[in-house]
């Protein structure tokens, strides 16, 4: 009789003990490989344009491409480097350009590098400001300026995105940091765009409470 219960109560245990394990084991032969990454892509955050003065910044974003899809911001998970850091610095995805020349920006993870993002810092001798004649508008309208940086070597660059505006009578006519221009008062405003030290010359806006008329030729 003893025998017969210890038999049924190890039978019993072996039943709960495997009522126990194959769920586990279950769970665990069905758990899904971790995503892999595949690939890491470099693009600037505010602009499209990858050229630097001497002095200013540019921020860089770095994306994750995973192997489920997944497209994470991995900016500040990442080695950022610069091949040339006389030229530019790399803190961050935060760009600072040093001296003229040029750089590939790269960005790591998990032995995983991207592709090399080349940035152009140039030194400035002068900016130009477009239109540079004098513009009218009526109140509500707006204008889009332009700036050319023209280096000491005489090659010249698109360098919109890179200066800061300025609009000496905002009553008049406000500027966007994107340099659009709009008028909001009557009078005159005089447009600047600066960058590493170097302002333009002035342009001027007009601002009229109507259209202004259109001229005949």
């Amino acid at each position: 009789m003893k025998i017969r219960q210890i038999r049924l109560t190890g039978y019993l245990l072996a039943v709960i003990t495997a009522l126990i394990l194959i769920p586990a084991m279950t769970a665990c032969g069905s758990k899904k490989a971790a995503p892999v990454l595949n690939s890491i892509g470099v693009r600037i955050t505010h602009s499209t344009i990858p050229i630097l003065t001497m002095h200013s910044t540019m921020q860089l974003d770095a994306t994750g491409n995973y192997s489920d899809g997944a497209t994470p911001d991995l900016s500040n998970d990442v080695i950022w480097a610069s091949s040339n850091p006389n030229v530019a610095s790399c803190k961050i995805g935060l760009v600072t350009g040093l001296s003229d020349g040029t750089t590939d920006i790269t960005a790591t993870l998990d032995d995983v590098t991207s592709q090399s993002f080349t940035i152009t810092v140039i030194s400035l001798s002068s900016v130009v400001v477009t239109p540079a004649t004098p513009v009218t508008l009526a109140i509500g309208a707006s204008q889009q300026y332009q700036v050319t940086g023209i280096n000491w070597d005489g090659s010249t660059a698109d360098i919109s995105s890179q200066v800061t505006w300025d609009s000496d009578t905002p009553a008049a006519a406000t500027i966007s940091s994107t340099g659009v221009a709009t008028a909001v008062g009557v009078g005159t405003a005089n447009i600047t765009a600066s960058v590493s030290g170097i302002t333009s010359r002035a342009v001027t806006l007009n601002v009229t409470a109507t259209a202004p008329a259109a001229t005949n030729h």
